[in-house]
């Protein structure tokens, strides 16, 4: 009787391991949720860290600031930190010549940053305040500008998407 069932045995663990065992269309079919799951979190990630960005900006003393001195320094630091971004982003899209729409948006975006250094420059420098109605329209072309280019970026990642 022993013997009967010894071999029943091993066949039953063996066909539970087996089952047990992804195949490999499982395999892929794993490996294909996982990516998008952390897809997904890379993406809340990079968008809660622009929004961070801008928010930190939105909280400065400078931006607060009634003095036109500190306000200027950091509507320029600012805008020296977007440019850097821009060009890094243009860097980084150089093999993308497939995309020239988008290659268009980032020369757009360059034009843009030079208007918004621009209209710095032309800050009255007695200009206080978020009453100011010069100032108020600098703040809103920099987060026009830092909306602009959170897209751009967001972009340029699903280019990199493998599929």
């Amino acid at each position: 009787m022993n013997a009967r069932i010894l071999p029943i045995l091993i066949a039953l663990s063996t066909s539970a391991v087996a089952a047990e065992m992804p195949s490999a269309e499982r395999l892929k079919e794993k490996t294909a949720e996982t990516f998008e799951a952390t897809k997904e979190v890379t993406q809340r990630v990079a968008e809660a860290a622009a929004e961070t960005t801008r928010d930190a900006w939105n909280k400065t003393k400078a931006y607060l600031s009634e003095e036109p001195g500190p306000y200027r320094e950091g509507a320029k630091k600012r805008l020296d930190d977007l440019g850097g971004q821009i060009s890094t982003l243009k860097t980084q899209s150089t093999g993308l010549k497939e995309h020239s729409y988008f290659l268009t948006r980032i020369d757009a975006l360059e034009e843009h940053h030079k208007y918004a250094v621009s209209q710095l420059a032309e800050l009255p420098e007695n200009a206080t305040g978020k009453k100011d109605s010069k100032r108020a329209r600098l703040d809103r072309i920099i987060e026009r500008l830092e909306a602009h280019l959170d897209l751009a970026k967001k972009e340029a990642r699903d280019f990199t998407v493998v599929e």
